[in-house]
C-alpha cells in the first residue's frame, strides 16, 4: 500500500520472508516505529519529536533557559519528558543532569539536578500552570 505524506508517497507495507512489515523508509518497522508513515530519524530543531509528526518542525518544543552561568550551554535546552503525578509534564537534559519539573510541596516549577536524592534548586517559578510551566523560555 502506498499514500501521500506531505506531497511525497511513503511505503507503508511490505512483505519479507511471508511476513507483512510495515514501513516507512525510515528503517523502522510499525511495531517499533514511534510515528508510522513519517521519518522517526528526522529532527531539525533537536526537540525529539520526528519532523512529519512535529506541529511545528522548526521551532523547539521544549523550555529554553537563558543563564549566565550556563556559558556557553546557554540557552539550555530542556525536552519534554514524560507527566507527574500532578500530570504536568517533566522536561529533562541528559547531558547536563538537569530538569524541569513542577515541586508540589513549594508550588513552584523547579530547574534542579536529575540524580541527587536531595536535589539542588537552581531555579524556581512560582506559578502553578497545567501541563507545561509558564512560559517556552525563561532567563535567570
Amino acid at each position: 500500500m502506498v499514500l501521500p505524506l506531505r506531497d511525497r508517497y511513503v511505503l507503508l507495507e511490505r512483505t519479507v520472508n511471508g511476513r507483512k512489515q510495515y514501513i516507512d523508509d525510515d528503517g523502522i518497522c510499525n511495531d517499533k516505529d514511534r510515528y508510522p508513515g513519517s521519518d522517526d530519524t528526522a529532527d531539525a530543531d533537536g526537540d525529539t519529536l520526528p519532523g512529519g509528526c512535529d506541529d511545528r518542525p522548526n521551532v523547539f518544543d521544549g523550555v529554553q533557559v537563558y543563564a549566565a552561568c550556563f556559558g556557553d550551554l546557554s540557552p539550555l535546552r530542556l525536552i519534554r519528558g514524560g507527566r507527574d503525578a500532578t500530570g504536568r509534564f517533566t522536561f529533562t537534559n541528559a547531558a547536563t543532569g538537569l530538569k524541569i519539573a513542577f515541586n508540589t510541596a513549594t508550588s513552584t516549577w523547579d530547574l534542579t539536578d536529575i540524580a541527587s536524592t536531595s536535589p539542588q534548586v537552581y531555579f524556581g517559578y512560582p506559578l502553578a500552570t497545567t501541563p507545561n510551566p509558564p512560559a517556552s523560555e525563561l532567563s535567570a
